[in-house]
């Protein structure tokens, strides 16, 4: 019947990691993998992920991009938009921020073939972001769901 869930993979997000580079970077421990049962499902992508961000200079914006990717075939699904995605303007040099954020995309892979989806994340304004601390608050997930089409 369409619209119906067929099937549901999930993965919880398991490191924390430190990230530097301003170019987006596999997200590590996000990639999952799911084998749609006909061309004409969807595949519903819901994902979460965690971060801290310390003052790394101050009177400037600080903040972490995220991007969905379908990895097979290297395709971007989804941005943050704008390159500081979560951010915040640190004034001071012990200004700190924590967010978790969360976003969904619904996507038409068109194959029975195992498809992979995961994330890539960079930092903006320099410094580094730690995401999925569980120190800080709760881990990181990808869940992946296949809509009947």
């Amino acid at each position: 019947i369409t619209g119906n869930v067929l099937q549901i993979v999930h993965t919880q997000a398991q490191n924390t990691q430190g990230v530097t580079s301003t170019s987006y970077a596999k997200f590590n421990g996000y990639d999952t993998a799911i084998t749609p049962s006909s061309t004409s499902s969807k595949i519903l992508i819901h994902f979460g992920y965690h971060i801290f961000r310390a003052a790394w200079n101050i009177n400037a914006w600080r903040g972490a991009a995220v991007r969905l990717m379908r990895v097979t075939g290297d395709t971007v699904l989804l941005t943050d938009g704008a390159d500081y995605g979560v951010a915040a303007l640190f004034t001071d040099a012990n200004d700190r921020y924590m967010a978790f954020a969360s976003s969904s995309f619904l996507d038409t892979p068109n194959t029975t073939s195992a498809t992979t989806y995961g994330l890539e994340c960079k930092v903006s304004g320099g410094g580094t972001v730690d995401f999925n601390n569980s120190s800080y608050g709760k881990q990181g997930f990808i869940t992946l769901y296949e809509i009947a089409g």
